[in-house]
């Protein structure tokens, strides 16, 4: 074929085609606009469900065995209850003790003042003797020596008055004494008690009865009642797309059932090493992340240390 023929052939097909192409493409329905919009954008990452105000790590004020742990996994405790008890035999004896000493003093003390309100009833008394004798003894009615005895038992009768009430203030002082003993052993008692400072839920029992501790060592794990947290880390690439108050969900790992919605409501103001998941297959050794607290509306069947995923709405505007 020559060279002229294959162009007029060329020209000829051309001439056809590219009309039916051009009625194809005016035959087309123009985009909708949901199918022009793009869609939204959603910052997926890892987290891990926690108390919102952080785990209270309760330890033994003193050193020594445990004998009982009256709490078990799960139980919700109220503020001031016991949740774990150190052997305190010695410290209850004391207490005992002590608690038969503010007895005895407070027996003591009633006696006393028993005493007191007699020797000023007797002076009264006596009181009232002493100025008839001094009344009669001034109209020639008794005798010196009679007036002269009325006013020596007055005398003695203040002197008792004044004896009682000094007994009356070293019977209160013993008491108080007593009392300060009785207090001191019960607190003794109450160091020798592990109580929860505020209503939570026990999350981890370290020690059991029979071990032994030490002061100041952790025995038991509570979570503080309230909102649940999910600890998420945003990969570096999406991590500025993350700002407050921005809506999410929390859902099982790879899959999309939902477990529990909430907000964001903290974002690290930097980038660190990831730490709730290392060691990923061909991820980079240096590959950073940022650490965004998502609170949740409602949680509670959701196990503390989950592991979950975390999907957070983008905010119009944010970086990316």
């Amino acid at each position: 074929m020559s060279h002229d023929l294959r162009a007029l052939l060329l020209v000829a097909l051309a001439g056809a085609v590219l009309p039916a192409c051009q009625r194809a493409a005016s035959e087309e329905p123009p985009p909708t606009a949901a199918a022009a919009a793009a869609p939204p954008l959603r910052l997926l990452g890892l987290g891990r469900v926690e108390a919102g105000r952080g785990l209270l790590a309760l330890a033994a004020e003193l050193d020594g065995t445990i004998a009982a742990v009256p709490v078990a996994l799960g139980d919700t405790v109220q503020a001031g209850a016991v949740v774990v008890q150190l052997a305190d035999e010695v410290e209850r004896r004391t207490l005992a003790s002590a608690t038969v000493g503010v007895d005895a003093s407070t027996a003591a003390l009633a006696t006393a003042e028993a005493a007191l309100s007699r020797a000023r009833a007797t002076a009264a008394q006596v009181a009232r003797g002493a100025a008839r004798q001094r009344a009669l003894y001034a109209d020639g009615g008794t005798s010196a020596e009679a007036a002269e005895q009325a006013e020596l038992a007055l005398v003695q009768a203040v002197l008792d008055t004044a004896a009682a009430s000094a007994g009356v203030r070293g019977r209160a002082a013993d008491l108080e004494a007593a009392r300060r003993g009785a207090e001191l052993a019960a607190a003794r008692v109450r160091q020798r008690q592990v109580r929860a400072p505020e209503a939570g839920v026990v999350l981890r029992v370290v020690s059991l009865p029979g071990e032994g501790v030490v002061a100041g060592a952790t025995v038991l794990e509570l979570a503080p009642l309230g909102p649940r947290v999910v600890r998420c880390e945003l990969d570096e690439r999406v991590a500025d797309g993350a700002v407050p108050g921005q809506a999410g969900v929390v859902r099982a790992i790879g899959t999309d059932r939902v477990l529990a919605r909430g907000r964001v409501t903290a974002v690290a103001p930097g980038l660190t090493a990831k730490s709730l998941v290392t060691g990923v297959v061909a991820e980079p050794e240096d590959r950073r992340v940022r650490e965004v607290r998502l609170t949740l509306d409602a949680a509670d069947a959701l196990p503390y240390n989950a592991r979950v995923e975390c999907v957070l709405d983008a905010v119009p505007g944010a970086a990316r």
